[in-house]
């Protein structure tokens, strides 16, 4: 997830555990936060990358790994590929719910 500081993206995660909790109420619900200071260099980018190969393992099968960033100085396409490729580089499946 992308977007300025306070455009909700931590209201969303919050609504989004509560949902999964109220459906689910024994769901294990695991947070990894990461974050980079610089972002929008390429060097940047790939360390969300590596951030997300070394989070994933972290999660339970049937979890999520929520990542978010709050600038908007890369392109969200650019971003979103470094996450899924450091998902794939951990051996874990996954899929971008929401962008």
């Amino acid at each position: 997830m992308q977007g300025d500081n306070g455009v909700g993206k931590t209201t969303l995660l919050a609504q989004m555990i509560a949902r999964l909790r109220m459906s689910e109420p024994n769901a294990r619900v695991t947070l990894v936060n990461a974050h980079s200071t610089r972002f929008g260099a390429a060097e940047d980018l790939r360390a969300y990358g590596r951030m997300a190969r070394l989070a994933a393992p972290l999660v339970a099968p049937g979890g999520f790994l929520f990542t978010a960033s709050c600038s908007h100085h890369a392109p969200l396409t650019d971003w979103s590929r470094q996450i899924a490729w450091g998902i794939h580089r951990a051996r874990r499946e996954g899929q971008v719910l929401a962008t």
